[in-house]
C-alpha cells in the first residue's frame, strides 16, 4: 500500500499495480478488442515486476507494516484526520490494525499463485474481482489525490517566496551564508571495516573476482559477466591490481561512512587524498541510516577502483585512458 501516515510517499505497493491494470481495462467501456489489446501488451510486463516484488515478499511482515500505519493514521488529529478513519468508525488504534490485517490474510493477492491463477487468469477475472484491500487502497488514494493537489499549490507558493527569503536573510546577516548542503562540498570520514548483521555471521570488507563468478554460476541475469573475466581470473591475470592478502582483484569494499541518496558517484580517498574506489550503495542492513545510525552495522559500498582499473586495462584493453589518467 501507499504510505498514509506519510503522504509525500508515493511508492507503490502490488496492491496499487494490480488496481491501475484494473482500471486501464474498465477504461476500456466493455470494449472487447481494446481490451484484450490492454491486457495482451501489459500483462507480461506486470508479472515481471510482480515476480520482482514477491521475490522478497513476507506476509507477516506486510501485516505488522501495515498494522503500525493504520494504527499511526487513525490516530492523527484535525486537521490531519482522514476522512476514510472517520468513516470507519474504529474505536481504538487497535481496532484500525486489527481491519487492515484481516483485510490481507482474505485478499488473493497475498499469494503470487493463487493471484497468477486465479485474478490475472484472464480479462474477465481481473475485472470481476475486489477485495476490502483494494477498495481500501482505491478510497485512500482518492483522499490522496486531493491533498497532493493542495500540497502542489502551496509547494508553488513557498518557491516563489524562497528567493525574498534568501535576500532577507542575506541582508540581515550583513554577510554571505551557505542556505543548506545542495552543490557544497560535504565530507566524511571513516574506516574499511567488515560487520556482522546476525551471529555467527561476518561480511567481510572485501569482495573479489571469485566471488562475482560464483555469482555468476547461479544462473540469475543480474549476475552474469563477460567470459573474458573468468578467463582473466583463471589465468591469475591480475597485474598490478590484485590484493596480495586476498591474492585476488577486490571487486567492492565496506566502509563505515554515513552515506544518502544522491552520494552514489562521490569519490573514497585514502588518508594521502589518493582515490581508491566510488560511492554506489549502502549495505542492506544500513537501509535505515537515514533514520538510525549504529556502527555495528551501518556500512556503505563503493567499487574498490583497482577493480576499475583492471577491468579497463584486462578486460577492455582501454590502456590510452589509463595513459591518459598518467597510470
Amino acid at each position: 500500500m501507499r504510505c498514509i501516515d506519510n503522504r509525500s510517499c508515493h511508492v507503490k505497493h502490488y496492491h496499487a499495480k494490480i488496481n491501475d491494470f484494473k482500471e486501464a481495462i474498465l477504461k476500456q467501456n466493455g470494449l472487447n478488442t481494446q481490451e484484450d489489446e490492454v491486457f495482451a501488451l501489459n500483462i507480461n510486463q506486470l508479472r515481471e515486476y510482480l515476480d520482482n516484488i514477491y521475490g522478497s515478499y513476507h506476509l507477516t511482515v506486510d501485516k505488522n507494516i501495515e498494522r503500525r500505519m493504520f494504527e499511526d493514521a487513525y490516530q492523527l488529529d484535525d486537521p490531519n484526520q482522514l476522512d476514510y478513519f472517520v468513516k470507519k468508525n474504529f474505536t481504538n488504534k487497535e481496532e484500525a490494525g486489527d481491519y487492515i490485517v484481516a483485510a490481507l490474510d482474505k485478499s488473493k493477492l497475498n499469494s503470487k499463485e493463487t493471484l497468477y491463477n486465479t485474478v490475472l487468469k484472464d480479462i474477465q477475472s481481473l475485472k470481476n474481482y475486489n477485495d476490502d484491500l483494494l477498495t481500501i487502497l482505491k478510497e485512500l488514494d482518492a483522499e490522496r489525490e486531493v491533498f497532493n493537489a493542495e500540497q502542489k499549490r502551496r509547494e508553488g507558493v513557498l518557491n516563489r517566496l524562497m528567493g525574498d527569503y534568501v535576500a532577507v536573510k542575506e541582508k540581515y546577516q550583513s554577510k554571505n551564508f551557505i542556505p543548506d548542503a545542495n552543490s557544497t562540498l560535504r565530507l566524511t570520514f571513516g574506516n574499511i571495516k567488515g560487520y556482522s548483521p546476525a551471529d555467527a555471521t561476518y561480511m567481510s570488507p572485501f569482495t573479489t573476482i571469485k566471488g562475482l563468478i560464483e555469482k555468476g554460476n547461479s544462473g540469475l541475469p543480474e549476475f552474469e559477466y563477460p567470459e573474458s573475466i573468468k578467463a582473466a581470473w583463471l589465468e591469475k591475470n591480475f597485474g598490478a591490481y590484485v590484493k596480495k592478502d586476498l591474492n585476488d582483484v577486490p571487486v567492492n569494499i565496506l566502509y563505515n561512512m554515513d552515506t544518502t541518496g544522491g552520494n552514489s558517484g562521490s569519490p573514497i580517498m585514502n588518508a594521502h587524498g589518493e582515490l581508491i574506489g566510488v560511492n554506489f550503495d549502502r549495505a542492506y542492513d544500513a537501509t535505515i541510516n537515514d533514520f538510525a545510525w549504529s556502527e555495528d552495522y551501518s556500512r556503505s559500498i563503493g567499487v574498490d577502483i583497482r577493480y576499475v582499473l583492471w577491468i579497463a586495462d584486462k578486460i577492455d584493453n582501454a590502456q590510452f585512458i589509463l595513459k591518459e589518467m598518467g597510470i
